[in-house]
């Protein structure tokens, strides 16, 4: 069996839960591991593994925290590039943001690419098994399970960001819900 991060959602009037898959099998993330030993999680470094904590219901802090380990454990440590286009502008390129790979195929018989599959069902995979959607889909699959209240704009900024803080539709978790999480 793989390590993970384990979320489960309580609802704590019925006792119902719902658990969630965050990031994927054998994922490891400093960057999350910090933030939750900063949240008050308790683990040794050489045996990060611990069951139940419960998070603390400032959803937003917790999509900062899932993006930020996606970027720094996931995106800064692939290759990026920068080159000019025609206007002498800076084009900035990631592998791990093309997604064409996923998207297109090349039929041999017709010389012709074409989609894989339709562009519905490919954005709904992407969505749900990619490192670049995993704060969105979180938020997605809490929203589909009526935990999020109070949807409105909110300011966000995030350490790798460019800009300073940026417009973000954001809701706030019910306070009939919990979030508890395991690694292990």
């Amino acid at each position: 069996m793989s390590d993970r991060y384990s979320i489960t959602l309580t609802n704590t009037n019925s006792g119902e839960e719902e658990r969630y898959q965050l990031f994927g099998n054998g994922d490891y993330f400093q960057t999350f591991h910090s933030y939750l030993r900063s949240i008050g999680a308790e683990f040794e470094d050489d045996d990060p593994f611990f069951e139940e904590f419960e998070l603390p219901p400032n959803l937003p802090e917790l999509i900062k925290a899932i993006d930020e380990a996606v970027w720094n454990d996931v995106v800064a440590k692939n290759e990026m590039k920068v080159t000019k286009d025609e206007f002498d502008e800076d084009i900035c390129y990631s592998k791990i943001f093309d997604f064409s790979p996923n998207i297109l195929a090349y039929n041999e018989q017709t010389n012709e690419i074409k989609a894989k599959e339709s562009l519905f069902r490919l954005t709904s995979s992407l969505t749900a098994n990619s490192y670049l959607f995993a704060s969105y889909d979180f938020v997605n699959w809490l929203t589909e399970q009526g935990a999020v209240v109070d949807e409105k704009w909110r300011w966000t900024q995030h350490s790798y960001q460019n800009n300073d803080k940026v417009p973000t539709v954001m809701g706030k978790l019910h306070p009939d819900y919990k979030l508890t999480i395991s690694y292990y």
